[in-house]
């Protein structure tokens, strides 16, 4: 089952390989009766799959624990979980400022996705841009455990690079922007 699967790229692929498998996607465009166009929430139960896929949809949710449970509950604590986001150590080393944006509710390192279950393998892919978690839904934890220690980040590069990126804009000559620019409201254009 894959929550959360968009366009159904991904989720076209595995059915192309022979996978049994369905989908949850309150966007989806398509018309693939396996794709429930709806949230995926306590409503759904006995799930019963092997495997749960979310890609790029756990930084959407805004109490990514609570939901994970959702999931977990549906599917009876059983079978393995497949987690794909964007990791907070990938922005704050290459200051991507710009992959902080309003629809990413939460920011993930390994660490920080892991503590969710008793026993999980976490890693990275994509040039370490994004990391993944594989875990037993048995091995969610009740509670997070207190007293973590999370690492710090200095994120004052962040606020060097907008400055940079001002200087650029009030600059004369011509120049283009590409994308949305949110927050960041510029006083001149010339």
């Amino acid at each position: 089952m894959e929550v959360g699967c968009g366009k159904a790229i991904f989720f076209e692929m595995m059915l192309n390989d022979g996978i049994n498998c369905w989908g949850f996607d309150p966007t989806y465009e398509g018309d693939n009766e396996r794709i429930k166009k709806e949230y995926f929430d306590d409503t759904h139960k006995g799930i019963a799959a092997d495997v749960i896929i979310m890609r790029h949809t756990l930084e959407h949710i805004t109490k990514p624990f609570s939901f994970l449970h959702t999931i977990a509950k549906a599917n009876d604590y059983k079978g393995f979980l497949f987690a794909e986001v964007p990791t907070f150590d990938w922005i704050v080393d290459k200051c991507a400022f710009w992959d902080i944006f309003y629809e990413h509710c939460n920011y993930f390192t390994e660490e920080s996705l892991s503590v969710m279950f008793d026993d999980a393998i976490t890693g990275s892919i994509f040039g370490g841009q994004y990391i993944y978690l594989w875990a037993d839904l048995s091995k969610i934890r009740t509670t997070i455990p207190a007293g973590i220690q999370f690492r710090k980040y200095d994120t004052s590069a962040f606020f060097q690079k907008l400055e940079t990126y001002k200087g650029l804009l009030n600059n004369s000559g011509s120049f283009a922007v590409w994308g949305l620019v949110q927050r960041f409201y510029i006083s001149k254009l010339t």
